[in-house]
């Protein structure tokens, strides 16, 4: 299905280029603010160009700076037109996949039908990324954004394990807000250490920053983010955006330049500790009973 879809798209993308011949191409051409505006007045992302090879676009954009090259050169100018993607003329299409991994804007997929896909957050900071569900607890990773409720010792120590908490991406009303010792409160901080049953976060506001808590041996952790940091190889991803074929710049693998990225986690709790936990809970059931007789 993938394929076809990739198909229809080059027949797509020949049919838009046959046409945007009619105006010669121009490589000192001028950016005006609609240009460079993230996103367009129809309300659908406005994306930067691609080039194939970018060391070659950044050595002739030198050489223009210089003046040594004036735009005459034909054979330069079809050079330098080959090399470049107009990314918003490319055709539009949805995917639904598993991520493999994400690197910085960057996330790797396979699509249904196993094919790999590179998809692409704008650079601007535009896509809109949601993911949402459960994270396992070995997930959990250093500068991460974390929320709970708990309470803490004058010296930053957690009273109580901590059972649960959220991941969370902050919005722009987001504040810091100061610890204040011996008393339960909702606490935001960034993750430092996560390793096994400690959590070592840090509020960058207040006498008291530096925390450590002690958490359950399967606590649940909730997902609402808006970052790629958060997603992990097996989650579920639907993405939209332009495609752009496998071909010369993107390692023979198609790239999506994507509008949208929703993304649920995979949750798969320790099976072992669950079995643990069922154990443990039979053993206290009988001993009520017991204690019943």
């Amino acid at each position: 299905m993938f394929r076809c879809l990739l198909a229809l798209g080059l027949v797509a993308l020949l049919t838009t280029s046959t046409f945007a011949q009619r105006k010669p191409y121009d490589p000192y051409a001028k950016q005006t603010e609609e240009d460079l505006a993230p996103i367009r007045p129809d309300g659908k992302l406005n994306w930067p160009p691609f080039f194939k090879s970018k060391a070659m676009e950044v050595r002739f954009q030198g050489y223009f700076a210089q003046g040594t090259c004036t735009g005459s050169n034909k054979r330069i100018v079809n050079y330098l037109e080959a090399n470049k993607v107009e990314v918003n003329a490319l055709p539009e299409e949805s995917l639904l996949g598993l991520a493999a991994k994400a690197d910085g804007d960057t996330l790797a997929m396979a699509s249904k039908d196993g094919v790999p896909v590179n998809v692409v957050t704008h650079p601007a900071g535009v896509s809109k990324v949601t993911i949402s569900g459960k994270m396992n607890p070995a997930d959990l990773r250093p500068g991460m954004m974390v929320k709970f409720s708990g309470r803490v010792n004058e010296h930053g120590k957690g009273v109580k394990p901590i059972e649960s908490l959220e991941v969370f991406t902050p919005d722009a009303k987001f504040k810091w807000k100061a610890i204040i010792t011996d008393r339960q409160q909702n606490i935001a901080a960034t993750v430092l250490k996560a390793e096994g049953s400690m959590l070592q976060v840090q509020v960058p506001a207040g006498r008291v920053r530096k925390l450590t808590f002690q958490v359950t041996e399967n606590p649940e952790i909730i997902v609402t983010g808006s970052t790629l940091d958060m997603v992990s190889a097996g989650d579920e991803v639907s993405t939209k955006g332009r495609v752009y074929l496998s071909g010369e710049g993107v390692g023979g693998v198609p790239v999506v330049f994507a509008s949208e990225i929703i993304v649920k986690k995979a949750f798969a709790r320790d099976k072992a500790a669950e079995a643990k936990a069922e154990e443990e809970l039979a053993a206290k059931k009988v001993a009520a009973a017991a204690e019943e007789n």
